[in-house]
């Protein structure tokens, strides 16, 4: 459950209680994000139904009885092959999910006949509704033919289009809900259908305003943190070669070739599916390639308690300017805020916007009258597109499990959409009108070192705006769309685990605290610790707590730490002065084998957290802070920047571009007729 709260920026700020209570008015240095004590006050709930429940239990209903306004779409991913020219002894291709064991996808496989192609053909523009359907196909009784519309939506074929249903709590004071004892719930009503799981959102209110001073520190430091992450990318880069390609588009030259036909290749390859696919990173810290290199030189401050990088240090070990290092991209800067003095803030990721918030963007615009960042990022895809010629398009796939199925959930972004034909339960209402771009009319090629993305001669960028990482199936489709995504839309800037820049040595090993720019702290204090160093297994408690506190003496380790098994797990708190600590350390080594332990300075510490909440008694909560940079650029102008990179030279034609140009054609005057009023006293008109 999350619990979010929209802080404006601008303003006057506050000053950190370093002894002068004038902050510097050039550089803002004295100026901190959050007061310390802000209070979070009163509290609200979104509730939403479970999207995957919801579209599980639409797959067994009976189309026969059903109003003819109910709308319907193909599966959430279908392929064709085979077939003459008309299909005719073809097979479609669907993917569904198992009715018997919903939290599976099963493949089913019918054969093509005319009437589920001229289906197929009705459905180019997303979903249409039974009326729609009944006017539309030769079928003289509606009974057989929504009979035959009901076995194809068990079989997984088509898929009914069912908003989930969504519940306001309204605003209560947070002293009423803390003697409650109990957040607030949405309550069943008289009538209601389908499943009764809901994920719940808490909002809060909060008296808080981020000085503008206090934004421009971070700015100014994730500045020098992208040249800083640009310096080690280079080293990798020089070290490892080329970037292993995408899977599939391995077999995209100059010549067009539809996605949908890569994707079959791949998926009847034999091959195991490959992990979900995790946000482009810079590869994270690792060993030096070369003595000499700017980033070996940075590895070697690793003696000194605390490594500041400013823009002299980073021109000495010859970074890449900051114009080439900064992504020309609206970025979600996700930080740990600090109290004073100091490092303003803790930087966790910069990442491309509109993805973090997306699930509670809807919320915001509704409990809080508005929330212009969403409407500030339409600006400047649709200033892009203007500049670059280009189409955005949005990707939709659908959760395969009910475990945090509702992350797909984000605003209307893009005027378009591909993937699940189905938008009902990823968008919420507002925002531009959109309209649905079919897989099997998007096409890829080569062109230079890039992928690029077509559709009817236009060119497309896919644009994916959901925290959950697909699974497969469709993570073989998401990174294959996104390859033809623009360069600095799916890039994480994370700067943590220095201590992966250095190989074991069978010692403890002491990582200094990167800052940037004495603004933010990039990489908190690390030790690696090999297990050796601990107590043996059949110590008693005495021995094991005497081991503990010798080797936090002797390392220099504060009493508030984190504690992983290796540098991309989980982070687990301990307080290694309590006795609950031993039995922290010994789970992390049980959970993954190995022959250390990453040990983590805890910033901020308990007595270091600047929000108080009446839910805990006044008590401190940890909290992040989102910003999206830059601040000081209108959409125009950052646009154009972005567009710069969208460059491209003309491509031949693809394969049989003529034919189906063509079948568009007759697709279109089919469309026509389908506008035709239906004669029925008892079904709405045709729209199209």
């Amino acid at each position: 459950m999350g619990q979010v709260a929209p802080v404006p920026v601008g303003g006057c700020g506050f000053a950190d209680g370093t002894g002068s209570g004038f902050p510097d008015a050039v550089t803002g240095s004295g100026f901190r994000l959050l007061a310390p004590g802000t209070e979070l006050a009163g509290l609200a709930a979104t509730a939403v139904e479970n999207v995957h429940a919801v579209r599980t239990l639409a797959g067994a209903q009976d189309l026969r009885g059903a109003d003819p306004a109910t709308a319907l779409a193909p599966a959430p991913l279908y392929l064709t092959d085979g077939g003459d020219e008309g299909g005719a002894g073809g097979m479609l291709r669907c993917y569904a999910i198992d009715p018997g064991r919903p939290g599976r996808l099963r493949q089913v496989a019918v054969r093509r006949t005319a009437l589920l192609d001229l289906l197929l053909t009705l459905f180019a523009e997303g979903p249409r509704t039974l009326a729609e359907l009944e006017c539309a196909l030769p079928v003289a009784d509606p009974v057989v033919l929504r009979g035959f519309l009901t076995h194809l939506t068990g079989l997984g074929v088509l898929q009914l289009c069912v908003v989930p249903r969504r519940r306001h709590i309204d605003w209560s004071p947070a002293v009423r809900v803390a003697g409650s004892g109990r957040l607030p719930r949405p309550t069943a009503r008289a009538g209601d259908p389908g499943p009764g799981d809901w994920f719940l959102d808490s909002y809060r209110s909060l008296d808080a305003r981020v000085p503008e001073q206090a934004a421009v520190r971070v700015q100014r430091a994730l500045r020098t943190a992208h040249r800083l992450a640009a310096l080690r990318r280079v080293d990798r880069d020089t070290g490892s070669g080329a970037p292993a390609p995408t899977p599939g588009t391995e077999q995209v030259d100059e010549h067009p070739r539809p996605v949908g036909e890569i994707l079959a290749a791949l998926l009847s390859s034999g091959e195991r599916p490959s992990p979900a696919p995790a946000p482009r990173r810079y590869g994270g810290w690792h060993p030096a390639h070369g003595p000499d290199s700017g980033y070996a030189r940075l590895a070697a401050h690793r003696a000194e308690a605390q490594v500041d990088i400013d823009d002299d240090l980073l021109d000495e070990l010859g970074a890449p300017p900051a114009e080439a290092a900064v992504p020309p991209w609206p970025l979600d800067c996700l930080l740990r805020p600090l109290p004073g003095p100091g490092p303003v803030a803790v930087l966790e990721t910069a990442s491309p916007a509109g993805i973090i918030d997306a699930r509670f963007a809807e919320a915001l615009q509704d409990l809080y009258g508005g929330y212009g960042a969403v409407d500030a990022y339409r600006d400047f895809l649709a200033a892009v597109e203007r500049r670059a010629g280009v189409r955005f398009v949005e990707l939709l796939v659908p959760p395969v499990t009910d475990h945090a199925a509702n992350t797909v959930r984000r605003p209307v972004i893009t005027r378009w959409w591909t993937g699940d034909p189905n938008p009902a339960a990823y968008f919420g209402p507002g925002g531009p009108e959109q309209r649905y771009l079919p897989l099997d009319r998007i096409t890829l090629r080569r062109s230079g070192h890039r992928i690029v993305a077509e559709a009817d001669g236009e060119r497309v960028v896919p644009v994916y705006h959901a925290t959950r990482n697909p699974m497969p199936p469709y993570d073989r489709l998401v990174r294959l769309l996104l390859s033809a995504g623009h360069p600095w839309a799916g890039t994480v800037l994370s700067l943590d685990g220095l201590a992966a820049a250095f190989p074991a040595c069978g010692d403890v090993i002491r990582l200094p605290r990167l800052t940037a720019g004495t603004d933010l702290v990039v990489s908190p204090a690390a030790w690696r610790v090999p297990r050796a160093r601990l107590w043996r297994r059949d110590d008693g408690d005495l021995d094991r707590v005497r081991a503990l506190a010798s080797l936090r003496r002797t390392a220099g380790m504060p009493r508030f730490v984190f504690v992983r098994p290796a540098f991309e797990a989980k982070p687990v708190p301990a307080d290694l002065e309590a006795l609950t600590a031993l039995n922290v350390i010994e789970r992390t080594c049980a959970a993954l084998p190995g022959d250390e332990l990453i040990f983590e300075e805890m910033l901020p510490g308990p007595q270091g957290l600047v929000l108080r909440d009446a839910l805990h008694r006044g008590e401190p909560v940890a909290a992040g802070l989102l910003l999206r940079f830059p601040s000081d650029r209108a959409p125009e102008e950052l646009a154009a920047s972005a567009a710069a990179l969208i460059h491209d030279v003309p491509g031949p034609p693809a394969p049989g571009a003529a034919a189906a140009g063509a079948t568009g054609a007759k697709q279109g005057a089919l469309r026509k007729q389908e506008e035709i009023p239906c004669p029925s006293s008892n079904s709405p008109s045709s729209t199209p």
